[in-house]
């Protein structure tokens, strides 16, 4: 499984290199490169090259789309995941709060992707000790 990983890398990069060369650093299909280069250093435990990757993605993607697109919720997604890994769930609060708030209003309290970025939202308040948005008192 490590030598997928390891030829994945190389195939990103190899799509990097050739997205940046044909339409410049600031092109969507170059925040596409590096959020699928995030995704796999994340898979890889590599969290931070994954932050970095995934941090690159979402500058584009702020800077080409509307504040409100879901590709930028799932830049805040795949952001989210990589500090809950670490158990860094402040951040993962931030985050998933602003991954939430986009797919909310764009697809609805019924859809599956909005029901599970709620549940991974409340996981991550629970195990930072917070019930409801109020810190747990004991």
């Amino acid at each position: 499984m490590h030598g997928d990983m390891d030829n994945a890398e190389r195939c990103y990069n190899e799509a990097l290199a050739i997205r940046k060369a044909l339409y410049g650093d600031g092109d969507i299909s170059v925040a596409a490169c590096y959020n699928n280069l995030g995704q796999l250093m994340r898979n890889k435990k590599a969290f931070e090259e994954a932050l970095d990757y995934c941090l690159k993605a979402l500058e584009i993607r702020k800077k080409t789309l509307d504040a409100d697109d879901l590709t930028i919720a799932a830049s805040y997604f795949s952001i989210a995941a990589i500090y809950y890994d670490q158990g860094d769930y402040d951040n993962a609060i931030v985050y998933f709060e602003k991954c939430y708030t986009i797919r909310k209003a764009k697809l609805g309290d019924d859809d599956s992707d909005v029901k599970y970025v709620h549940d991974l939202l409340n996981n991550a308040r629970r195990n930072k000790g917070i019930v409801d948005g109020q810190k747990k008192v004991n």
